[in-house]
């Protein structure tokens, strides 16, 4: 274990829900795992907060996706890379643990006037699907990488990056099944009803162009079933947008805690949700779904012509096929989603079908007894007892 005379002092930064999420987690099993005492400050939002973060500022200033849509932020951010970075130098910390947000974190690390802690980036960036020679500016700031994916180890390994496969904790937070239909009765939501999961995104970018998309699909699908119930997880970055949303024509649930949603999704039936942590999280409550996803033109533009994989959808990536049906740019429209949905709703043998590959993708990530956080955790302590 680590030095009990010795307080230890973990610096992290997440930009974004899902790296809140993932902070949180690694936060508490790195309490379990050390005698120690052990501090933790840096940026992260409400979760890592309460798990015992003690954050610069508001992690929501940063939850900017797209070329396009930083732009108009751009002059705030690199304020906060400067303040970040300087704080970092300032107190120096035993370790420094970055949480996806690449553009971001990077940045930070960059103008970094010491390298005299071990720097670690949890979620490895997707260098595999666009753009692989940026790892090369990447290895020059960071010592060791933690991998959600199987598949990823291997593509640092030809780049001589140190690099961890620890697994994505959406197989620990999932919910029993059972609690889907508790979960039922808590909102009076009759068992037999068509529970449609709608997941619009944790940005507010991406609300505001997928949001009105599934609003329609929404509104077609209720004058076809009338025993349709949607249920709508958000997280604070979008509650105030999300809760604004006006859908006729069948009764609509919001809810803005994690372990409601884990609840929602174990008792929905179908998902429409924005490519991102939710499919994978859909998928480990083996729940159909389809993936959608909208930039701007000038962001679609870029990715058209440096996207080096088929699917944008975590599951279809590991999957090697599309297990999720996707309608990305141009096909993300309300007319090709409504069909596909409603494809779903009707047909139980092509449901079952998609579970079944979902299953199987989540047996590709369950790799020992050991949770992925504590795996995650239990790496961060030996990268920094091995640190030279």
């Amino acid at each position: 274990m680590t030095d009990d005379r010795k307080r230890i002092h973990v610096f992290m930064i997440a930009g974004e829900p899902s790296g809140d999420a993932l902070g949180s987690y690694l936060i508490k099993e790195l309490k379990n795992i050390n005698k120690s005492e052990i501090y933790f400050s840096g940026v992260g939002g409400p979760l890592m907060t309460s798990a015992g973060l003690r954050s610069l500022f508001d992690y929501r200033q940063l939850a900017v996706m797209g070329f396009a849509e930083v732009l108009p932020s751009l002059p705030r951010i690199l304020m906060r890379i400067r303040q970040v970075s300087k704080e970092i130098d300032r107190v120096r910390p035993d370790i420094i643990v970055t949480i996806d947000s690449p553009s971001f974190s990077l940045r930070v690390l960059k103008k970094l006037k010491r390298h005299s802690q071990p720097r670690i980036h949890y979620v490895a960036p997707q260098f595999w699907a666009w753009r692989p020679k940026r790892i090369y500016k990447f290895k020059l700031y960071v010592d060791h990488v933690l991998a959600l994916f199987p598949f990823e180890t291997d593509f640092f390994k030809k780049f001589k990056m140190p690099c961890s496969f620890v697994s994505h904790p959406a197989i620990e937070t999932r919910s029993a099944t059972y609690a889907g239909r508790e979960f039922r009765k808590k909102l009076s939501i009759n068992q037999n009803s068509i529970v449609l999961c709608a997941l619009p995104g944790s940005r507010l970018t991406e609300v505001k162009k997928l949001l009105p998309i599934m609003i329609r699909v929404i509104e077609k699908l209720a004058l076809n079933h009338k025993d349709l119930h949607v249920i709508i997880p958000t997280v604070s970055t979008v509650k105030g947008l999300v809760e604004k949303t006006k859908i006729s024509g069948v009764p609509v649930t919001i809810i803005d805690n994690s372990k409601d949603k884990y609840d929602a999704y174990a008792a929905s039936d179908i998902a429409i949700t924005a490519s991102g942590t939710a499919t994978l999280e859909l998928a480990c409550a083996s729940v159909p779904s389809v993936v959608i996803y909208k930039v701007s033109w000038l962001t679609g533009l870029f990715a058209r012509f440096l996207l080096k994989v088929k699917h944008v959808s975590i599951v279809n990536l590991i999957a090697q096929k599309e297990v999720l049906p996707e309608f990305i740019q141009e096909n993300c429209n309300s007319t090709k989603i409504f069909n596909e949905v409603n494809r779903l709703i009707v047909d139980r043998d092509l449901r079952h079908a998609i579970i079944s590959d979902e299953n199987a993708v989540i047996k590709k990530l369950q790799i020992s007894d050991v949770s992925p956080s504590r795996k995650a955790a239990l790496e961060v302590m030996r990268i920094k007892r091995e640190f030279r």
